[in-house]
C-alpha cells in the first residue's frame, strides 16, 4: 500500500459503508478525509451494537446523482425510501408484494412508488430540492426544506407485520402565516404469487380494484388476478379522500408544525390488512418504539451465548481501535439484516442475498459462501440447512434457490462448486461437527457430495488438457462480465 498505512485504510473501508450504516450522527454531510479519519472518535462505540451506534451519516441527495436510496426491513419482507420525504417503493413481504416493473399506464417510470409527496399541485420531486437521507436499523429519516417550509419524515417497518409507516411533519419555517396543500398520490400495484420469484422484479398487479374507506380515511386496493389486498390511508383524515389521493389543506403559523402519518398495509385479506392498518394507524410513536427495541433486542441475541434467535452467537470485539469496531459491527448488522423468519418460508428461517430492491426471496450460494464464517458461528444451524438444500437441488443448474418453494433459480454460476466446499469448510471449521459428514441427504453421504463437488471440474474439462470450462458469461456473473 506504499504510504497509505493499513490503519488508514481500515478506517477509510468504515466510512465507505454509509449505505449500510456507518459513523457517528451529525446533522451535515461529511467530507472524510485519510488525515480526518485518523482523529479519535467523539464517542466511543458500544461493545455490542446499537440502533443508535449503527446510525448512518446524513446522506445529502442533489438533483442529477447517483443515489441508492436507503431500505428497511422486519425479517418478513422489506421497503425502500423513494426519492422523496415521504414516497415508499419495493414494498415486497413475500408472497405478497406490489410490483417492480410498472407496465401500466401513466406507469412509465417502471416502477411503483406509494405515498407521493405533491406540494401546492408540485410534483416534488420534480422540483430538484435536496433530500437528507438518515439510515438506521430501525427506521429511515429523511428531511428538505422547500417554500419555506420544512419537510421531515420518518419511515418503520413494523416486526410481525405486513406494513410500512411514514410519519411526515410539515413546519412553516417564515415569519409569517402560510397556506400549503399537501397531496399524498396513492398506487396500488397488490399481488400474491408462491410461484418461484425467478426473475429479479417482484410481482405486482397494477390493474387494482379500488375503494374507498371514509370510515378509515383510506383507500383499500384488491388484486383481481390473486388474493392480495393493499390498505392505505393517513391520519389524521384527509380533507379530500380520492381513490388515488389524500389531500390535506394546511394553514400554518410561524414555527407550526402538523404531522401526516401514512400506512400501507399489504396482505391475505381485507381483514388482515384492516388489522395491522388499525394497529398502527393511530400508534405511530409507539409502534416505533417496538420495532427500535426489537432491533436492539435482536442485535443483543447475535452477542449473546444461549440466546432465543439465533443457533450460535458471535464473539465481541475488544479494541481501542474504534474503526475496526464499526466495520466488524457492520459486517454483522448485514447479515442479520438479511435473516429472514417469515411464516412463508418452506424451510423455516434463512438468509438471503438481496434488499430492499430486486431477489426477495432468493439466496444465492456465492454470497453465503462469503458470509459463511460469520453464519458458522452465528447461526449455524441455518446454514447446514441451507447447504442441505443445495445438495437436494442440482447447483449446476441454478445460482441458488428461493424460500417460497425452494425450488432453484436462476442460471448455473461456475462458483457454485467452490461455495458449497467452502461453506462445509467453515461450518466444519468451527462447529466441529463432523457427525454431519456421514449423514445421508438426497439418498448420499455428505462428504461424498462434497467430494464430487471438489471433482466436479474433471467433467468440465471437455478438452482433456487439464482446464475446466466454466462457461460463459452468465456462469460467470452476467452483472459484471
Amino acid at each position: 500500500m506504499g504510504k497509505f498505512k493499513r490503519r488508514q485504510f481500515l478506517k477509510l473501508t468504515a466510512a465507505s459503508g454509509v449505505s449500510a450504516a456507518v459513523l457517528s450522527k451529525t446533522d451535515t454531510v461529511l467530507a472524510l478525509t485519510a488525515k480526518e479519519m485518523d482523529q479519535p472518535a467523539s464517542q466511543a462505540l458500544p461493545s455490542i451494537p446499537t440502533i443508535d451506534s449503527m446510525r448512518s451519516i446524513v446522506m445529502t441527495h442533489k438533483f442529477g446523482d447517483l443515489f441508492n436510496p436507503p431500505g428497511l426491513t422486519n425479517q418478513w419482507g422489506c421497503a425502500q425510501a423513494a426519492m422523496d420525504v415521504a414516497a415508499v417503493r419495493s414494498i415486497a413481504f413475500p408472497p405478497f408484494a406490489q410490483g417492480e416493473m410498472n407496465v401500466a399506464p401513466l406507469g412509465s417510470g417502471g416502477e411503483l412508488l406509494t405515498g407521493i409527496l405533491f406540494i401546492d399541485g408540485e410534483y416534488f420531486a420534480s422540483t430538484k430540492t435536496p433530500i437528507e437521507f438518515v439510515w438506521q436499523p430501525d427506521r429511515i429519516e429523511r428531511r428538505a426544506v422547500f417554500k419555506n417550509l420544512e419537510l421531515k419524515s420518518v419511515t418503520v417497518v413494523p416486526f410481525k407485520t405486513m406494513a410500512v409507516a411514514v410519519k411526515l411533519t410539515v413546519t412553516n419555517k417564515s415569519s409569517s402565516r402560510q397556506k400549503t396543500e399537501i397531496k399524498l398520490a396513492v398506487n396500488g400495484g397488490a399481488a400474491k404469487s408462491v410461484t418461484p420469484w425467478n426473475g429479479a422484479a417482484s410481482p405486482g398487479e397494477f390493474d387494482n380494484e379500488r375503494t374507498v374507506d371514509t370510515a378509515r380515511g383510506a383507500i383499500l386496493c384488491k388484486a383481481l388476478h390473486s388474493e392480495a389486498w393493499v390498505l392505505q390511508g393517513s391520519s389524521p383524515k384527509a380533507d379530500l379522500i380520492l381513490p388515488s389521493w389524500l389531500i390535506y389543506s394546511f394553514d400554518l403559523g410561524p414555527n407550526e408544525s402538523k404531522s401526516i402519518v401514512f400506512v400501507n398495509s399489504l396482505g391475505e385479506s381485507q381483514a388482515f390488512v384492516e388489522k395491522n392498518f388499525d394497529a398502527i394507524i393511530n400508534s405511530f410513536d409507539s409502534v416505533a418504539r417496538a420495532t427500535a427495541d426489537e432491533w436492539n433486542a435482536e442485535l443483543k441475541a447475535a452477542f449473546t451465548p444461549n440466546n432465543d434467535r439465533f443457533s450460535g452467537y458471535l464473539p465481541t470485539l475488544v479494541t481501542s481501535d474504534e474503526s475496526l469496531k464499526r466495520l466488524y459491527h457492520t459486517a454483522v448488522m448485514s447479515a442479520v439484516y438479511f435473516k429472514r423468519t417469515t411464516p412463508y418460508s418452506v424451510y423455516g428461517t434463512t438468509y438471503v442475498t438481496l434488499l430492499p430492491r430486486y431477489w426477495e426471496t432468493a439466496t444465492f450460494l456465492w454470497d453465503i459462501s462469503l458470509s459463511a464464517m460469520l453464519l458458522a458461528m452465528l447461526d449455524p444451524a441455518v446454514l447446514r440447512r441451507m447447504m442441505e438444500t443445495w445438495m437436494t437441488v442440482d447447483i449446476h443448474q441454478h445460482f441458488g434457490t428461493e424460500f417460497l418453494t425452494g425450488v432453484g433459480i436462476g442460471p448455473w454460476y461456475s462458483v457454485n462448486d467452490f461455495a458449497m466446499s467452502r461453506m462445509a469448510s467453515e461450518y466444519l471449521r468451527w462447529t466441529g461437527d463432523k457427525a454431519w459428514l456421514d449423514k445421508i441427504v438426497g439418498g448420499k453421504k455428505v462428504l461424498d457430495l462434497l467430494v464430487s463437488y471438489a471433482e466436479h471440474w474433471r467433467a468440465l474439462d471437455t478438452n482433456k488438457h487439464g482446464l475446466a470450462d466454466y462457461g460463459g458469461v452468465n456462469n460467470l456473473l452476467e452483472a459484471v462480465s
